[in-house]
């Protein structure tokens, strides 16, 4: 029953949502999609350790989207998960094929030179290890 009343009450704030989404401009409707997609990126690096700048995930991801940005120097990392968010909010229908895979490795770690592979399946024989953190940091576990 419990399952029941939260499956409701997800309904009934969806519908709230779609309702209200409708009355707005679609400039304020890619703004709520950029704000949405900032936070989400933001979470999944604070997951691991990491803490990026929220202003700068927001204004490449404006930019992805076709919006006015100030001209402000965003660092890789930030640009990086604002790309693979976009793509990911663009092209959600998708099927999440061996190359979509790969293109989004390729742009979460596009630049970095500490890793040997990107963009594809491991190709060693290295037992595999969830690696969080930091890069000057890492926390190793198997």
């Amino acid at each position: 029953m419990a399952l029941e009343d939260y499956e409701a009450q997800f309904l009934r704030q969806s519908g709230m949502l779609i309702g209200s989404a409708r009355h707005l401009s679609t400039e304020d409707e890619k703004l709520l999609v950029v704000d949405m997609i900032t936070g989400e990126a933001i979470k999944t690096y604070e997951i691991e350790g990491e803490y990026l700048n929220r202003d700068s995930v927001q204004s490449s991801t404006r930019r992805n989207f076709g919006l006015d940005t100030d001209s402000r120097r965003i660092a890789p990392a930030e640009c990086r998960i604002a790309d693979m968010m976009t793509d990911l909010y663009q092209n959600f229908d998708k099927p999440l094929t061996h190359s979509e895979l790969y293109n989004c490795h390729k742009m979460l770690t596009s630049g970095r030179y500490d890793l040997k592979n990107i963009g594809c399946y491991r190709t060693h024989d290295e037992p595999r290890q969830v690696v969080s953190g930091r890069l000057d940091k890492p926390n190793h576990s198997f």
